[in-house]
């Protein structure tokens, strides 16, 4: 999805991409504040044949696993869409350590 945005007369053209959040990503306003970045619209979305999993290794007394989605037919993970432009999904894949984007 792409935007048309009129800046001091000039027209400029920004890529929007919709990004899906769970847990701890899913208040909007957290979001923005500690992960820096704009959300241009959100909705309640579910991600259909996927698994909520806590397979990633973190800090073993304080916050032992954090939380990631498997692949698992029949399952669903209920979370939030988010629609942001391609530098705040940059940088939001930054914070979050992703090196893989699931499309």
């Amino acid at each position: 999805m792409s935007r048309v945005l009129t800046c001091n007369k000039q027209l400029v053209r920004t890529m929007a991409m919709w990004s899906f959040g769970y847990g701890s990503n899913m208040d909007v306003t957290a979001l923005q504040a500690k992960k820096h970045v704009k959300v241009i619209e959100h909705t309640p979305a579910v991600l259909p044949d996927y698994k909520l999993a806590f397979s990633i290794k973190a800090m073993t007394y304080a916050e032992p696993a954090f939380a990631s989605v498997r692949k698992l037919e029949g399952e669903e993970v209920h979370g939030v869409a988010f629609l942001m432009d391609e530098e705040s999904l940059e940088e939001l894949d930054r914070t979050e350590a992703v090196t893989t984007r699931l499309m």
